[in-house]
């Protein structure tokens, strides 16, 4: 390999790496509101913002959902407490009927 093919690579890896960063960055702000949430702030009015988030992270390529983990584990987190708060919300009301 010679000297200007190995530039050519290691530009080609720069560039990727900035559309990766990029792409993470942009995430993380698209969805700012999203991922301030904690399990013991998040209301169900909070569902549509975090349905939002999880399918912008599912569109994403591998590498970034990877880099993303910590985020998705938030949001699914997030996900399964608004469920069981309206399952318990469907099972109070049964009971006053």
């Amino acid at each position: 390999m010679d000297f200007e093919q190995k530039i050519a690579e290691q530009k080609e890896a720069e560039k990727i790496a900035a559309e990766l960063n990029a792409a993470i960055e942009k995430f993380r702000a698209n969805n700012a509101a999203a991922l301030a949430l904690t399990v013991e702030t998040v209301k169900t009015t909070d569902e549509k913002t975090i349905n939002n988030a999880i399918n912008a992270y599912n569109k994403l390529n591998d590498n970034a959902k990877d880099a993303l983990s910590a985020e998705k584990a938030l949001l699914d987190s997030l996900s399964l407490k608004i469920t069981q708060i309206k399952d318990k919300n469907e099972t109070e009301v049964g009971k006053l009927l």
